[in-house]
């Protein structure tokens, strides 16, 4: 789905003209339409349910996803803390590496927040998670690593706003970099 944007002629940053539609709401920012109008929308994400997430190098999710009872799914912990109820599938497997630090959770701007992950992102490079996930998933003997954190995405925010979630900024981050897509595993 593409957009074309109606609004201020003010000229972009350089940071902008690399944002997705999602990161410039997000941040508030007025764009211009030559950057919108070039630039895909990024909701509604991809899912993806069972059986065709086990065919999945990587997905992302939700701790409350039923599905990830499932032998062929691998849950990985992408939130600096574990959920404190009982979950139904083990919970051993954790990447500190793409969890927000306790700094960006701390923001009140999801734009700051946005530009800090990001950033974290870009730090590590894409080259170097590959190096973190694939051993990840040779030891799991090639299951599906599915990346997890709290917030349900499928839910607007309370003011209507499209749900906002470090999950999926990391896989549209890995879709920029690497091309490869990482699809929200849903129920059903």
């Amino acid at each position: 789905m593409w957009i074309l944007w109606t609004g201020s002629t003010r000229a972009t940053t350089k940071r902008e003209e690399q944002m997705t539609h999602a990161q410039v709401a997000l941040a508030g920012i007025e764009a211009p339409p030559r950057l919108l109008a070039s630039v895909p929308i990024m909701a509604p994400w991809v899912t993806v349910s069972l059986p065709e997430a086990a065919g999945c190098p990587l997905v992302t999710s939700r701790y409350q996803t039923r599905a990830l009872v499932d032998p062929r799914i691998v849950a990985v912990r992408t939130s600096r803390g574990r959920p404190r109820w009982k979950l139904p599938y083990g919970l051993n497997v954790a990447i500190p590496e793409l969890m927000p630090s306790r700094a960006m959770l701390a923001l009140d701007d999801p734009a700051a927040f946005l530009e800090a992950y990001r950033d974290q992102l870009d730090r590590l490079g894409a080259e170097t998670i590959r190096s973190i996930l694939d051993p990840l998933r040779d030891k799991h003997e090639g299951r599906t690593l599915a990346l997890l954190c709290y917030e349900n995405i499928a839910t607007p925010a309370p003011d209507g706003t499209e749900s906002f979630c470090h999950r999926r900024l990391f896989a549209d981050w890995w879709l920029e970099r690497t091309g490869e897509q990482v699809p929200e595993l849903v129920e059903g």
